[in-house]
């Protein structure tokens, strides 16, 4: 039987899912153009200003589940978990909504089941996928791309031989054992202690997809312990003034003044900036911002934390059809060994290959040949169009269904040299005509939202996200 949750859980999730909301509207390119953002960013708004209501973190999910399917597949691999939470979040409260008085008080430990479930899932694919050789090899592991990375903003940080192999090891040993202590009530501080200073430190890595992971996987953290806050008349003394606190800042609404105004400031700073995240005064203000944002949340655990604790977060969701987000998930997670895609499947910075050519997993193989699409290679030769020009150059490879989503969105004139399926081709576009007719047929709808493929290497795979 599900036992009700108190409601300065719902809370606090609510509070972290908005800020994770907004880092992820914010650090997405071209977000000040894109209407669904700014929607996403007003209903995070609106839980700001009352985090105690199941209707508006419904509307927050809402908006962010349309966000992230009108986009998809262009979206980084940890907006696809957030779009699942979101899911998960919308049917708990579809199912609850009739039941009238049971929404507030159970909409969090229904859907937090499945969340925990699909956080431990992240883990283990990101696990899974990075056993392989080109991960292991110093010379073009993203674990070695990564600490060079940090290294820039963090000057301290040696780059060698030896601290590169140790940022691969210790990679695949934090993202093993984080899970694994997760799990057991006994040793949750602990993988809580290991795990928020190893995503903090990802961030001084310029690129802020990366600060957005952070928040996402700070809001699912906190799911492991719900069941460790309790009711505002029974906490602490420190636990009433920071919540009296908090309802002085509600009652004045500055709280979503100071949300708009770090938005409008954010923005600013980032068109000064050039939108670039290689700046590094930008880098700094960002982990500046985390930073903070980081001991705020373990002062916060150690404010409303409560010693005695009888219900024990579940990994089973309570109804059956919220198992989706979990199977959904494990499906995504396997498509590269099922030959459906291989960039949105949770495989970030794993130097992965699975195509026949050159897969090197260490154990894992592909389980089918459904589409053929991994196999279907383009190597280019040269080319008037500077991207297709970079890959000539780089000796990088590209899928056949990937050339023929990127050549129909091109306009203006280019010729491009390539090697196909063995043979030498030449196309030429002018007036947008075509020296070769149906050379490159457009992808169908459902195909372009479905699949979309990683670059490849001739040699070693190097790392490209």
């Amino acid at each position: 039987m599900t036992a009700p949750s108190s409601p300065i859980s719902l809370a606090i999730f609510s509070c972290l899912w908005a800020i994770a909301e907004c880092v992820h509207r914010l650090g997405t390119p071209g977000w000040i153009q894109n209407p669904l953002a700014w929607l996403t960013l007003l209903a995070a708004g609106a839980v700001l200003l009352r985090p105690t209501s199941s209707k508006r973190l419904v509307l927050l999910a809402a908006s962010g589940l349309i966000y992230i399917v009108a986009k998809y597949p262009m979206v980084p691999n940890h907006f696809i978990l957030e779009a699942l939470v979101n899911g998960c979040i919308i049917v708990s409260a579809l199912y609850l909504w009739p039941q009238k008085g049971r929404t507030e008080a159970y909409l969090l430990e229904y859907f937090s089941a499945p969340a925990r479930v699909m956080c431990i899932l992240l883990y283990f694919f990101a696990v899974l996928h990075k056993l392989n050789y080109d991960f292991l090899n110093p010379e073009v592991s993203c674990g070695s791309f990564l600490l060079q990375g940090m290294a820039e903003r963090l000057p301290f940080l040696p780059v060698d031989f030896s601290t590169r192999q140790f940022a691969i090891f210790g990679t695949l040993l934090m993202e093993a054992i984080i899970p694994l202590l997760i799990v057991f009530r006994s040793s949750r501080v602990v993988a809580l202690m290991l795990a928020i200073p190893f995503h903090f430190l990802l961030i001084f890595y310029p690129n802020g997809m990366i600060m957005s992971f952070t928040a996402l996987m700070y809001a699912l953290f906190f799911l492991f312990f719900t069941d460790q806050f309790v009711y505002p008349n029974t906490q602490s003394l420190w636990a009433k003034r920071f919540i009296r606190i908090y309802h002085y800042l509600i009652q004045r609404k500055l709280i979503l003044f100071s949300c708009i105004i770090l938005i409008l400031g954010y923005s600013v700073y980032n068109r000064m900036a050039g939108g670039s995240t290689q700046a590094p005064s930008r880098a700094y203000l960002n982990s500046l911002i985390f930073g903070g944002y980081t001991c705020i949340l373990l002062m916060g655990y150690f404010v409303f934390r409560k010693d005695s604790v009888e219900q024990r977060p579940s990994l089973i969701p309570p109804i059956k059809r919220l198992w989706i987000g979990p199977v959904l998930m494990i499906f995504i997670g396997l498509s590269p060994y099922l030959d459906l895609q291989t960039e949105t499947s949770f495989s970030m910075f794993s130097n992965l290959r699975t195509d026949a050519y050159r897969a090197n997993h260490l154990f894992m193989p592909r389980l089918t040949n459904w589409t053929g699409n991994q196999d279907d290679l383009i190597e280019f030769i040269d080319s008037s169009h500077s991207d297709f020009k970079n890959k000539a150059h780089l000796g990088e490879l590209m899928t056949f269904f990937e050339f023929r989503r990127k050549i129909h969105r091109m306009r203006g004139e280019f010729w491009i040299d390539y090697l196909h399926q063995g043979e030498l081709k030449h196309i030429q576009v002018e007036n947008g005509r075509s020296n070769v007719s149906k050379f490159a047929p457009p992808l169908r709808y459902w195909e372009k939202k479905l699949f979309r493929y990683r670059s490849l290497d001739k040699g070693p795979q190097p790392c490209r996200h």
